[in-house]
């Protein structure tokens, strides 16, 4: 493995991480239909510049990558692959940072070669860089904002720094930890913290009009947001699914998961020789910090644990994984190896062809495509239903039930405004479908955060005696899907 390293850690051993990053990500970049979050980006940045705004101000994230995709659709187009595109880019640009920021905290070039390797076969990293959401810009941004704190170029790391918090709300635990670090590491002498603490002011400035956004969509939103409470089990098995990601097949699951925990563990013991020195304690506190103070203010005030936002903190991990594998004792690195390396490539290799990949909206929209004729009408009791089947049927006249709602926040009503999306009831529904001589399609999901007043409107429904035209039962979060033809 040394000798591997060594060939391709030379001077130009980030065009190889370039190109094995870009192969990977590229690689079966649209083959995968949307699911709803992709779909959402796609609804928002094919808006009017007002109404994205709008839109925006009921989400719950930040509008910089929304911004970002908005301009690529407009040069692109808004298929799969033009949507994800930004997320593949940026994707290549993380795997880089990680080998710059291992070769910022002084490790060997071999080290930091292996750490941007595993970064780009890393299974987490790969999913989010095909993903049109923002979690690979949220990475490049704390990256570049951590690499500027060891670097000392204060005005880079305020800058990243708002990026960061301009990407996703989740960014400010990052900014804090990295404050947190520079204090841990500068702060027994004041001058030296001047001009850091001057650069976290700027990026706390810059970020209070967002701020006060933030504090209406928490009003928007109420106790309707989707993350539940979080657990022992939940803050744990995000460092696994962070890694190695959440396509395995059972078989694999649990032997990789405790991979994971394994090495990230031994990787904690044996990095200490840099790791909690002044530059490696910054990098610390910002891969581990900040996913124990997310875990403290959901402990102590609501659940804000959002395992993808992990991202950049299990990239930077990987360097940690690296310097372990390079550097434990012969006997302990060979079993080291023996166990990572074929889980990081078993990952990988489930990435792509993977028995949990998302589901085929497409393909599952085919009969209502196969039997729709003129004057017949889409009815959604549910907006999320709503946003994943427009995107694949774009021009067909559609009702969303006026009391839709769920606890699972959904789209608030100044999306649905932003969004137009046309309010009704079902027999406002059965009504405009018969005076222009076609029929009703229903087309719901029915899962664990579905509204009681929903399954009470599907029961109603099937007093109806609906034509079921597709059902199918689904363990986990999707409980049911059905399309029912209403005559």
């Amino acid at each position: 493995m040394n000798r591997l390293v060594s060939f391709a850690g030379g001077r130009r051993s980030w065009v190889w991480l370039a190109g094995i990053a870009a192969v990977l990500r590229f690689l079966n970049l649209g083959v995968e239909n949307l699911w709803y979050d992709e779909t959402f980006t796609a609804r928002v940045v094919n808006l009017d510049w007002s109404h994205m705004w709008q839109a925006i101000r009921g989400d719950v994230h930040p509008p910089l990558f929304y911004l970002i995709e908005a301009l690529n659709v407009r040069l692109l187009g808004s298929s799969e692959w033009a949507l994800r595109a930004p997320s593949a880019i940026l994707g290549v640009v993380g795997v880089l940072l990680i080998y710059r920021l291992a070769l910022d905290l002084k490790l060997e070039r071999s080290t930091a070669f292996l750490a941007g390797l595993m970064t780009a076969i890393m299974p987490a990293a790969l999913y989010y860089s095909q993903d049109a959401r923002m979690y690979p810009l949220l990475a490049v941004f704390v990256l570049t904002a951590t690499i500027a704190a060891i670097r000392e170029w204060w005005l880079l790391m305020a800058v990243a720094s708002v990026g960061a918090v301009y990407t996703q709300n989740l960014a400010l635990f990052y900014v804090a930890s990295l404050g947190l670090g520079l204090l841990l590491t500068r702060g027994r002498v004041w001058r030296q913290m001047v001009k850091p603490v001057l650069a976290l002011a700027s990026v706390g400035a810059a970020w209070l009009p967002w701020g006060a956004v933030i504090l209406g969509q928490a009003k928007t939103m109420g106790s309707g947001f989707w993350l539940e409470p979080l657990t022992a089990g939940g803050a744990l098995f995000a460092l696994p699914r962070m890694t190695m990601g959440v396509r395995l097949s059972d078989i694999f699951q649990l032997s990789l998961y405790g991979v994971s925990f394994g090495i990230s563990f031994v990787s904690l013991i044996n990095c200490r020789r840099w790791l909690y020195r002044r530059d490696g304690l910054i990098v610390f506190v910002v891969a581990v910090g900040t996913p124990l103070l997310m875990i403290a203010a959901s402990m102590l005030w609501r659940n804000v644990f959002l395992a993808r936002a992990l991202l950049p903190s299990t990239m930077i991990l990987m360097i940690m994984w690296a310097y372990t594998l390079l550097h434990l004792g012969r006997d302990n690195a060979l079993v080291a190896r023996g166990l990572v390396i074929p889980a990081l490539l078993i990952g990988l290799f489930s990435h792509y062809f993977t028995e949990s990949g998302r589901d085929s909206i497409y393909k599952h929209l085919q009969p209502v495509r196969d039997g729709w004729r003129a004057g017949d009408v889409l009815f959604f009791s549910a907006v999320d239903t709503t946003t994943l089947t427009t995107y694949y049927m774009p021009d067909v006249p559609y009702v969303v039930w006026k009391d839709t709602d769920d606890l699972n926040h959904s789209i608030v009503s100044i999306t649905k405004d932003a969004f137009g999306v046309p309010l009704g009831t079902l027999d406002q529904a059965l009504r405009l479908a018969r005076e222009h001589g076609g029929r009703v399609w229903w087309l719901f999901a029915t899962t664990a955060t579905t509204s009681q007043a929903e399954l009470d409107l599907i029961a109603v429904g099937e007093s109806l005696q609906p034509t079921v035209v597709f059902t199918k039962d689904v363990y986990g979060y999707v409980l049911r899907s059905s399309i029912w033809l209403l005559q």
